[in-house]
């Protein structure tokens, strides 16, 4: 039964890796998180935030994108590839059904439908996971 949970475990993993995997080539090679306003963009690029005169809110923007991306990967890779760890450790599999829980929360209230259904699907097959190895 706990094989099952393992599976489980990697089915998310891939799901929330491949999310990052998407996400962060649309960041890096489309258009597609550009504003569709061109002036906006020109905007983002000359003004800084409030925090820093160090970067634009362009600069800022594609680092948290290609930061968002590369935590959903590596969230991805320890689901797939740490296994023994969520068996062994109370602590860490919890706070994967928290962070997994979270980005249901983060697509619903900020993203869209696709990363909604994804990080559900993913979050279900981490909840299911969980259940067998405390119950299984």
């Amino acid at each position: 039964m706990k094989e099952i949970a393992t599976y489980l475990f990697a089915a998310a993993g891939t799901i929330y890796f491949a999310l990052g995997a998407i996400h962060w080539w649309y960041t890096f090679y489309t258009r597609r998180f550009n504003p569709e306003v061109p002036e906006l963009m020109a905007q983002m690029k000359a003004i800084s935030p409030r925090i820093s005169k160090g970067t634009t809110v362009w600069k800022a923007w594609m680092g948290f994108n290609a930061s968002h991306s590369t935590g959903a990967m590596f969230f991805g890779f320890v689901l797939v590839y740490l296994p023994a760890a969520l068996d062994e450790s109370a602590i860490f599999t919890t706070a994967t059904v928290i962070n997994s829980l979270y980005y249901v929360w983060l697509a619903r209230t900020y993203w869209f439908r696709i990363p909604l259904i994804g990080t559900a699907v993913a979050a279900v097959f981490v909840l299911i996971a969980l259940l067998i190895q405390v119950f299984g």
